[in-house]
């Protein structure tokens, strides 16, 4: 009872320093990974040489977010739940490995609409059990805030809002339920801070953090959540924030971890230096920050920082230990992506790209980074191939696109094209009907094919590609005059004769040209 007195006094306190509530506050200038996706990484450029065309799977780190989703994806709920149900009684005899739990529950905190209807079987599944509800909060909050959009609350519809209220309110009916069967989950308390902080109430994030502390006294994870809520961006103060920190250093020897908030306020404002391009004034105030305790989201922005500095050897450094800290985060899977890509390390960035893709394949940070990675290696690709006659580099090239834009018709073609050039033609033939398939009006692809199974005599195989093209584009008169020109080198005369009259009705004038010459003729 004297533990319960002494935190709620001094979470009062903490209140009476916030200043004026804002109902109506801004989102983070740069969300964390539990929020949302990175900021924007700057254009680096592309080197020459690029990795293989093989996409092998990923490798699973045991007990990481990746290896958990695959059992949620093969529907094994028995063994989550005793993993999560492991790692919470872990976390209840020794409040210092509340990372371990987190880093699970990590692998439900992404916005992929296949995993909503796994999480909905296996809370029918286990209806008694805390486990499925609480990973399904942590993924309800994740949807909560695609649902809303990055955008500033002036940007944002109220159709989007009233969509995020709809998932919130669900998280807290699967924290409440969860706490219900375990009261000891810190995880769930956070989840319902988090709710709090989406509509700018700091007094319920206080709220919540003292029932959370109320059962772990020297919680971390609840800690910080109450920080993030604290935030001037949240219409808090950073007096608060300094205020929750010095209170939380009374229970440093139970959880040294707890040191990290010392360095709250100067990570925010190393976020906004960062964020305002002052850059040498970011690095420091993220140092400083560390200097007080590690924390991931330090080493993140930090290498972010270094990464706009081109400084990337830094931020290297910085993101390995972020990594030993939130083990296969995709946000910071896809910054080491950027600056392996600067290296022109492609092979290393592409087991990023990989592992990232499998355990978030909605991450907005990810999908702009394959956009701008597979549009720059296009562009080079096709200056290797057409100015500089490096055939084997544009091929590295193309592939890379491919990897990054896999819906790319352009550059399969263009790869199948490159392909020619070194007379490779089962691989040329292989990309072209890959650019068909991905876009089955893609005329040259066609064209190309056409060629090469001339090449070979096949006729009918030719005949038969222009009538699919045909069937979609029926007003092409190019597509008649190349199909009536395999009927013609199949000796079938009257066909070839056929199209190419239709070929000159839709205006192809090589078509007239023949048609007139046939008649000469007779």
């Amino acid at each position: 009872m004297r533990k319960r007195l002494l935190i709620g006094g001094l979470l009062l306190v903490i209140v009476a320093s916030i200043g004026v509530l804002w109902q109506g506050a801004e989102e983070p200038v740069r969300p964390t990974h539990e929020n949302g996706p990175p900021a924007h990484r700057p254009d680096l450029g592309t080197g020459a040489t690029g990795p293989s065309a093989s996409a092998a799977l990923p490798s699973a780190a045991p007990g990481g977010p990746l290896q958990t989703q695959r059992l949620l994806r093969a529907r094994d709920f028995a063994t989550l739940t005793r993993q999560l149900e492991a790692k919470q009684a872990r976390l209840e005899q020794d409040i210092r490995r509340e990372d371990e739990l987190s880093t699970t529950l990590s692998a439900f905190g992404v916005a992929d609409p296949a995993l909503t209807p796994l999480l909905d079987e296996w809370v029918v599944a286990q209806p008694e059990a805390w486990a499925p509800r609480l990973a399904r909060a942590r993924h309800r909050i994740t949807v909560a805030w695609q649902r809303r959009g990055a955008k500033l609350a002036k940007e944002t519809s109220d159709e989007q809002f009233a969509g995020m209220q709809q998932w919130l309110d669900a998280v807290i009916a699967d924290a409440r339920e969860a706490l219900q069967r375990n009261p000891k989950l810190t995880e769930a308390y956070r989840l319902l801070i988090r709710t709090a902080q989406a509509h700018g109430d700091q007094r319920a994030c206080v709220r919540f953090a003292e029932l959370g502390l109320a059962v772990a006294p020297a919680s971390l994870r609840v800690r910080s959540a109450l920080a993030q809520c604290l935030l001037p961006r949240w219409g808090g103060s950073y007096d608060a924030v300094s205020a929750l920190a010095r209170e939380a250093q009374t229970h440093v020897r139970e959880n040294p971890s707890l040191a990290s908030l010392l360095g709250y306020v100067d990570w925010d404002r190393g976020c906004l230096a960062r964020n305002e391009t002052r850059y040498d004034e970011a690095v420091a105030l993220f140092t400083r920050a560390l200097a007080a305790g590690e924390d991931f989201q330090f080493y993140d922005d930090r290498a972010d920082t270094y990464l706009r500095q081109k400084r990337y050897t830094d931020a290297l450094a910085d993101l390995a230990r972020a990594l030993a800290l939130a083990p296969e985060a995709s946000g910071i899977l896809v910054t080491r992506a950027w600056i392996l890509v600067a290296l022109e390390r492609y092979q290393d960035a592409l087991g990023d790209v990989r592992l990232a893709s499998e355990i978030d394949p909605t991450s907005v940070a990810l999908a702009r980074f394959r956009q701008q990675q597979g549009e720059t290696a296009v562009s080079q690709a096709y200056q290797l191939l057409e100015t500089t006659k490096d055939v084997p580099g544009a091929i590295a090239r193309y592939t890379w696109a491919i990897e990054m834009a896999p819906g790319s018709a352009e550059a399969q073609y263009w790869r199948g094209r490159a392909y020619l050039k070194q007379n490779d033609r089962a691989h040329a033939l292989a990309d072209f009907e890959a650019a068909i398939h991905l876009d089955p009006r893609h005329f040259e692809s066609y064209k190309n094919i056409d060629w090469l199974f001339a090449q070979r005599g096949e006729w009918d195989a030719i005949i038969a590609h222009w009538t699919s093209y045909i069937a979609l584009e029926p007003m092409s008169g190019q597509a008649y005059l190349e199909r009536g020109g395999a009927y013609h080198r199949k000796g079938d005369e009257k066909a070839a004769v056929a199209d190419a009259q239709k070929s000159c009705a839709l205006g192809a004038a090589r078509a007239c040209e023949i048609i007139g010459h046939k008649t000469a003729a007779q």
